[in-house]
């Protein structure tokens, strides 16, 4: 009932059957449910299991720096890698953390930590990593 009262009030605002709409839609997306991020803690707690599980499930990985790397030529790297692995970037905090909590059940990953400095990621792979380095110097501008 009193959704259709503010309907009929913005109906008597509006000249044309469009600007109703468009009144319409914005009345509605203004009083639509928000969508609520994640708590902090989850969130972290998952990008650790999902950094722990990408170390687990792919045997190479390659460490890549991303310095004045746009947004647009990133999206496009992600684009030519998907079916060749996966690239994962972080906070180096969190990922140093997660690799230290990693350690006991792969050692070799510290020798990984002096590197984990400035804007770097991950790209895990399981083909071959001169076959990567191509894919991504493809894209260098």
């Amino acid at each position: 009932m009193i959704f259709s009262q503010r309907i009929t009030l913005l109906s008597l605002q509006c000249d044309s059957l469009l600007c109703f709409v468009f009144k319409f839609v914005l009345y509605t997306c203004r009083d639509s449910p928000k969508m609520v991020r994640e708590d902090k803690t989850v969130w972290k707690k998952n990008y650790f299991d999902r950094l722990k599980t990408l170390f687990d499930e792919y045997p190479k990985c390659l460490l890549v720096g991303v310095d004045n790397v746009g947004s647009k030529q990133m999206q496009e790297i992600r684009i030519a890698m998907r079916g060749h692995g996966e690239i994962l970037m972080g906070k180096n905090t969190m990922i140093r953390r997660a690799i230290r909590g990693h350690l006991q059940s792969r050692p070799e990953l510290e020798r990984l930590l002096p590197y984990i400095v400035g804007n770097i990621g991950f790209v895990f792979t399981s083909e071959d990593l001169g076959e990567i380095r191509k894919k991504l110097l493809e894209n260098k501008r």
